[in-house]
Order: structure tokens, then C-alpha cells, then sequence
């Protein structure tokens, strides 16, 4: 495998990386918005146990 293809493989996977945070960064700021205004007790929930495992 020539360096070129190692460097084009290796935007492609940042570019791919950058892509899936994005779109998980979108579904929790969803979740998050939803927890704190809707009346669903499983959203809350749901957003409760996220927080505690990222802390």
C-alpha cells in the first residue's frame, strides 16, 4: 500500500469520524432539549443514566 493511499484512507476515516460525532452531538443535544422540556418521565430517565455514565 503506497503512502497516497494510507493518507487518502486515513481522511476518509477522520472525515467519517467527524461525521458520526456530529451526528451523535444532534441526538444528544435532542435528548437533552426533550429531558428538560418535555413531561416524559423515560426521556428523563434515559438522560439521567447517559449523565451518570459519562461522569
Amino acid at each position: 500500500m503506497s503512502f497516497a493511499e494510507i493518507d487518502r484512507q486515513e481522511r476518509e476515516w477522520a472525515d467519517r469520524a467527524r461525521k458520526a460525532q456530529a451526528a451523535a452531538a444532534q441526538a444528544y443535544e435532542r435528548l437533552l432539549s426533550l429531558a428538560e422540556n418535555g413531561d416524559s418521565g423515560q426521556v428523563r430517565s434515559v438522560a439521567y443514566l447517559m449523565a451518570m455514565r459519562a461522569s
